[in-house]
């Protein structure tokens, strides 16, 4: 799992290559992994991201090719694909002051946030709606933060204070 140093240094680098990319597809090839496919960026062309949320290996990554997408998209990437595909990539940083990474899409219908905690055996994929409310995990809450509900605002898991409008 990354340190906060390591986390901070490959978010700035994915910012650097993927900031106002399109998310043109996304993947979940296992439980606890998703792939997300974006074209346009700095280096305008396509790019495949990481977020992985397993408890041993939890971590932000780039891949050199998007992993064959299962014949039945999971539940959670039926739901990024619905609110998130199309949208443009506005920002993708640490938040919180601790490992957590913050991808800002915006789409024609709003906002929607994915914000991936790597807090190993708690680590999760959340998606957030505009309002910052949880709408998606990867992972179920009852294994990562039990006192967080769909449809309730997000709070970090230091604070207990929820995280409105950022």
């Amino acid at each position: 799992m990354l340190s906060l140093v390591e986390l901070e240094r490959a978010a700035a680098a994915a910012e650097a290559r993927f900031a106002g990319a399109r998310l043109e597809r996304v993947i979940q090839p296992q439980r606890d992994r998703v792939v997300l496919v974006l074209y346009g960026g700095a280096v305008r062309e396509k790019g495949q991201l990481l977020l992985c949320a397993n408890p041993e290996t939890a971590r932000l990554s780039t891949l050199d090719r998007a992993p064959k997408a299962p014949p039945s998209p999971p539940a959670f990437a039926q739901y990024l694909r619905a609110h998130a595909v199309g949208g443009r990539l506005a920002r993708l940083a640490t938040r919180g002051g601790d490992r957590q990474v913050e991808l800002v899409f915006e789409t024609p219908e709003g906002r929607c946030v994915l914000l991936l905690s790597l807090f190993g055996r708690r680590s999760n994929l959340y998606a957030l709606d505009a309002d910052d409310r949880v709408v998606a995990s990867l992972r179920p809450l009852s294994e990562t933060r039990s006192e967080l509900a769909f449809g309730e605002p997000w709070t970090d898991p230091a604070s207990g204070v929820p995280q409105r409008g950022r």
